[in-house]
């Protein structure tokens, strides 16, 4: 391949928002947007990654119920342990399902969205999982902005993204 062309690899994207619901029984309560997981599903690679949430405003934490708040007081730590285990224990494409199966109440994971076609691009004299890892690093800023955006002044870390061979 010529240095100057970009490589395109297609993938599936799976796409969900982690969300804190304070009131299950009023379908008006307030949800706090604590941040948002991507996969993507290539050919012969899978990638894992999340931006969530270092911290709570002190109106928010008040408005978590008590069994929560000390675990939701920095979402990005509580939820660092859980995307590993499901890294280790989850079917390659599978690491949001299991997640979003096993936060289904006050603290939801939704289920994933399925982007069928995407293409990530691989610029020149990149190696092709370093281009994916930049590649989900700046859709997982971007997406998690995004979806955050209600309170400007919020901190957003980002993982480490995962990658193995499928």
């Amino acid at each position: 391949m010529s240095n100057s062309v970009t490589s395109l690899h297609q993938a599936r994207r799976l796409q969900s928002h982690i969300l804190y619901r304070c009131d299950l029984q009023h379908s008006n309560s307030v949800n706090i947007h604590l941040g948002v997981l991507i996969e993507f599903i290539g050919a012969d690679w899978n990638v894992l990654g999340m931006a969530v949430r270092t911290d709570l405003s002190e109106a928010e934490i008040a408005a978590v119920a008590p069994a929560w708040r000390t675990r939701l007081a920095c979402p990005f730590k509580y939820f660092e342990p859980e995307i590993e285990r499901a890294w280790r224990d989850a079917e390659s494409g599978k690491c949001i399902e299991l997640l979003a199966s096993e936060y289904s109440a006050s603290l939801l994971i939704e289920p994933p969205l399925l982007n069928e076609h995407c293409l990530l691009r691989q610029p020149p004299d990149v190696e092709t999982e370093q281009a994916i890892r930049i590649e989900v690093l700046e859709l997982l800023d971007t997406e998690g902005r995004r979806f955050l955006n209600s309170a400007p002044a919020l901190k957003i870390e980002t993982s480490p993204v995962k990658s193995r061979a499928a």
